[in-house]
């Protein structure tokens, strides 16, 4: 009898203080959220077993993520007139300042006449000889091309996007409407309405044009767009590239103009620009380490020589500024 009494009342203990700490579990996870996601994950295994035909019936709700450091007030350091920090994973503006303001975006254009001349060139491989006329209307000879020259569309594309050669904007653009850059500057106003971008206007294929404008907030959205033609993403992230005339008689080497790769090393891609009427600008996209969320920025009318050092200032701060 005392054996079986010292037993339950063993037993009694061991249940009492189980339930102790289930107790203090379940009450430190609701407030920490931990028993949310938790109960939200069990449920979404749940449905997606009993309802297998259907997607995930319960998604993560991201409101307030990233969260906001409470400790951190500062504010980045910047030149640019014009900026907007978007998280698109999370759907989220992490920073702004003059995001509808509309300005010139130089180069920045391109990205456009890349997407308007891959929409309308059947073939890529097809070749383009280099002429006077294009090379005139170029604005500038980056790039290094050479009259007579027979180079690819696809490689033109290159140097429009990794070194931003104003002469492979035109050259593609009258390849597209042979000889008529200005019908091709209606393509890409025509693609600009597709996206809905109310304040975008493009009166040239380069964007040397100070009339060709802007906003940050609709520079990201050409950018996001871009990203989607596989060869242009592919493109953005290059940081060297060779190729060789048809002719094999000359060899052109092209270097990225986004110089950050190394000092952001989850870059995906960007793309710079500069006129003495825009300043420098610079539209780019990262991963962001700890949640891998897709981060857009874009920068317009930075002080020369400070659009790097700009986009650096941006990229530590949100590190500081937010938990992911």
């Amino acid at each position: 009898m005392k054996f079986n009494y010292l037993i339950r009342k063993f037993s009694f203990r061991w249940v009492f203080a189980l339930l102790v700490v289930l107790a203090i579990f379940i009450i430190g996870s609701w407030q920490t959220k931990g028993f949310n996601n938790l109960a939200r994950s069990h449920l979404s295994h749940y449905y997606q077993n009993f309802f297998s035909a259907s997607p995930v019936l319960i998604s993560q709700d991201r409101a307030g993520y990233p969260s906001i450091n409470p400790s951190f007030n500062s504010q980045p350091e910047i030149t640019a007139d014009s900026v907007l920090v978007y998280d698109a994973s999370a759907k989220k503006v992490l920073y702004q300042k003059n995001i509808q303001k509309v300005r010139p975006i130089a180069s920045l254009a391109k990205l456009m006449t890349a997407m308007v001349a891959i929409d309308n060139v059947s073939d890529l491989d097809r070749e383009i000889i280099i002429d006077q006329k294009s090379l005139n209307q170029g604005y500038g000879q980056v790039g290094h091309l050479e009259i007579g020259e027979k180079i690819s569309i696809r490689n033109l594309l290159y140097e429009l996007l990794m070194v931003s050669s104003n002469d492979a904007a035109y050259l593609l653009a009258n390849a597209v409407y042979q000889r008529e850059y200005r019908s091709f500057t209606d393509l890409m106003n025509q693609k600009s309405r597709s996206l809905d971008l109310e304040k975008t206007k493009f009166t040239d294929p380069s964007g040397y044009a100070s009339s060709t404008v802007s906003t940050a907030s609709e520079s990201i959205k050409i950018f996001e767009k871009a990203l989607q033609y596989p060869l242009i993403k592919r493109i953005v992230h290059t940081q060297k590239y060779s190729f060789a005339t048809f002719s094999g008689h000359k060899k052109h080497n092209l270097y990225n103009s986004n110089h950050l790769f190394k000092k952001i090393p989850t870059m995906i891609g960007g793309k710079t620009g500069f006129t003495d009427e825009a300043g420098e600008t610079f539209v780019f996209a990262f991963e962001e380490p700890h949640s891998q969320d897709i981060i857009y920025v874009s920068i317009l009318g930075a002080k020369i020589g400070y659009r790097f050092k700009d986009a650096l200032n941006l990229y530590h701060w949100l590190e500081e500024k937010y938990v992911w």
